[in-house]
Parts: structure tokens; C-alpha cells; sequence
């Protein structure tokens, strides 16, 4: 059942973190436009070497993309939400540190409460799995210079098998992320139950103590 539930725990994750395929349809090279701030400040006339040759094949160049509209849309409503909500459980703490509430109002107000701090921490995973989307939104590019165009390209044993490294980095990040997340919960009750038999160990040697 354990084993299940990281597995299911870990897919997830991995889903919930894959961002969604922005290139809808084949690029059309007619369809050009030049974007504004992208250039490297060494790509200047000065360093121009000169033409590369036919051959020149440039990889593993990566293309960092903005948030879509849907994404900064998303972010702007849990953002707001988050705020909303924080606002609605400053107020009811108030309410509840109140010493004029009888027991019925302050156990409703309690138990508003904890409802308002969950949909917190959903709110707080909402806002961080928009964004880690937003950052992973990139580009893999591979350019080719007419000399090569055409030509079924060949990796290298380096290219191989720094893919093959990189694959593995990945899958065991997702998996010690995983287990982070499973674990966590579980390592925060545990030490909570220690706290808790220290304290009453405490209480219990003060009151033999002050008994004797």
C-alpha cells in the first residue's frame, strides 16, 4: 500500500510539475520576428569572427519563454485569494482571542478557522505549482547552417551520454521531491509526539518532585 501510494505520490508530481506544449503547430520559418533584449553582449560587430563553416551545428541552446496569458491569469486569482484569505483569518483570530465569545460562536469560528488555513496551504501549492510551470516553460534548439541542412544528425558519445546523465539527475529529483513531500507530514508528527512525552515527562518529575 506504501509502495502504491509513492508511486501514485511521485506521477503525480511529476504531471503537476510537466508544463503544458505551447508550440500548438509546425514553425513556419516564413513567419519571423526579431525579439528585442535577446542578444548576448559579446554578439556585437567587434567580436565578429567572421562566417562559420558549412558544417557548424550549434546545440543545446535553451530558449527561456514568459508566463502565457493563462498562467499569469491563474497566478493573479490565487495571489488575490491568497491575500483574501489571509485578511478573512486575521479577523477571526481576533474573533476567537476574544474573551466574550460563548462556547458554541467559538467552536463555529474554530472550525472556520482551520477550513480558511487549508485552502491557505492549497492556495500557497496553487501559487508555487503555477510558477515552477512558468519557469520550466523553455525551448530546446538546435541550429543548423545550410551546409547541413537535411542531414539526419549524428550525436556524440558526449552528447549521449551527458543526456543519459541528465535524464537521471531529473527522474531522481522528481523522486527525492516526492518523498519530501510524503515524508515531510509524517516527520512533523513524529516530532511532535516526541515534544509531547518530553513535556510531560517534565510535568510529571516537577509534580514527584514537588510532592517529595
Amino acid at each position: 500500500m506504501l509502495r502504491s501510494l509513492l508511486t501514485l505520490t511521485i506521477f503525480s508530481t511529476f504531471l503537476a510539475a510537466a508544463p503544458a506544449d505551447r508550440i500548438k503547430g509546425p514553425v513556419d520559418a516564413r513567419r519571423v520576428r526579431a525579439l528585442a533584449g535577446g542578444a548576448h553582449r559579446l554578439a556585437e560587430a567587434a567580436s565578429d569572427r567572421g562566417a562559420v563553416p558549412p558544417s557548424t551545428r550549434l546545440d543545446h541552446i535553451v530558449l527561456m519563454t514568459k508566463m502565457s496569458g493563462a498562467q499569469q491569469a491563474e497566478l493573479d486569482r490565487l495571489t488575490r485569494r491568497r491575500a483574501s484569505v489571509r485578511a478573512q483569518l486575521l479577523v477571526l483570530t481576533s474573533r476567537i482571542e476574544s474573551d466574550t465569545l460563548d462556547t458554541t460562536t467559538r467552536a463555529r469560528l474554530e472550525a472556520r478557522r482551520q477550513t480558511l488555513r487549508e485552502e491557505l496551504r492549497a492556495v500557497n501549492r496553487g501559487v508555487g505549482s503555477t510558477s515552477a510551470e512558468a519557469r520550466m516553460a523553455t525551448i530546446q534548439l538546435t541550429v543548423l547552417t545550410p551546409g547541413v541542412q537535411g542531414v539526419a544528425p549524428v550525436p556524440s558519445p558526449f552528447d549521449t551520454t551527458l543526456d543519459g546523465a541528465l535524464g537521471v539527475l531529473i527522474w531522481q529529483g522528481i523522486v527525492a521531491l516526492a518523498l519530501a513531500i510524503v515524508l515531510a507530514p509524517l516527520a512533523c508528527v513524529a516530532l511532535a509526539a516526541w515534544l509531547g512525552r518530553r513535556l510531560y515527562r517534565l510535568r510529571e518529575d516537577k509534580r514527584l518532585l514537588a510532592a517529595s
